[in-house]
């Protein structure tokens, strides 16, 4: 009987065979000629190689046989001639970014610098610089500035993603909004995120362009946030490119 006849659950006993008759075995498929479109074809040279090697391709061929004909699965193809296939890695998240502006304190001009210009994935970074493309408000150092945005398709979020380009490091706190209408605010004080006041609410102070990472507990969806700068205490325009959110798994 012809080894590719045999059902996959006898498979195990094929590789019992002994070295001789496989090598035989793997003679006769080298001395016939394969198809050109044949995918189980053995490559060139085959015939000169030992023994041992010929009877591992005769297991592979025979085994591919089989799987053309149907007689078992991919995997159990592959679990017999040893091959261990990775898991496919898993498909990045898409962030949720903000789609409309629900209030905001002052914008530099209703065009250039508009609050409108903070919607939607980031225009300016990884750049950086005084960018028409990013929100900035009417004055450069007024003490306190602010944005409220909204996210048409609100989702329970692990993170928010505040993308500052120009001055960074004013922001101060984060009010985020659920759909029930539920406040949660979280002051930013010597690089960490918590809920109540502190001393120091600032992230940091200078730099060029950076992405501000807000933990949140994956509970009820977030509907808007509102973005808080202490404009004063960084010196300059503090412009803000995008602010999205990271969903929950």
């Amino acid at each position: 009987m012809r080894l590719s006849t045999l059902p996959f659950r006898t498979l195990a006993a094929t590789v019992a065979v002994s070295s001789c008759a496989l090598a035989a075995i793997a003679a006769g498929l080298v001395a016939s000629s394969p198809r050109p479109d044949d995918g189980c074809g053995l490559p060139p040279g085959t015939a000169a190689l030992a023994p041992s090697a010929q009877g591992d391709i005769a297991r592979h061929t025979l085994a591919c046989r089989d799987l053309e004909h149907g007689r078992f699965t991919l995997a159990e193809y592959r679990r017999l001639i040893g091959v261990t296939v990775p898991p496919a890695p898993p498909t990045p998240l898409q962030l949720v970014w903000a789609s409309s502006v629900r209030a905001v304190s002052s914008e530099y001009s209703p065009s250039s610098w508009s609050a409108q210009q903070v919607l939607g994935p980031p225009d300016v970074y990884p750049g950086n610089g005084d960018n028409a493309h990013a929100w900035a408000s009417r004055e450069a150092d007024a003490p306190t500035e602010f944005i409220e945005v909204g996210f048409a398709q609100p989702v329970a979020m692990r993170e928010l993603q505040l993308v500052e380009t120009f001055n960074p490091g004013a922001i101060a706190s984060v009010e985020v909004i659920g759909v029930s209408g539920q406040k949660r605010t979280l002051f930013a004080c010597a690089g960490t995120w918590t809920e109540g006041a502190c001393d120091a609410p600032m992230a940091g102070a200078g730099g060029s362009s950076r992405i501000t990472h807000v933990p949140l507990a994956c509970g009820e969806p977030v509907a808007a946030v509102r973005v808080t700068l202490a404009s004063g205490a960084v010196p300059g325009w503090n412009e803000l490119d995008a602010i999205g959110g990271v969903p929950c798994q």
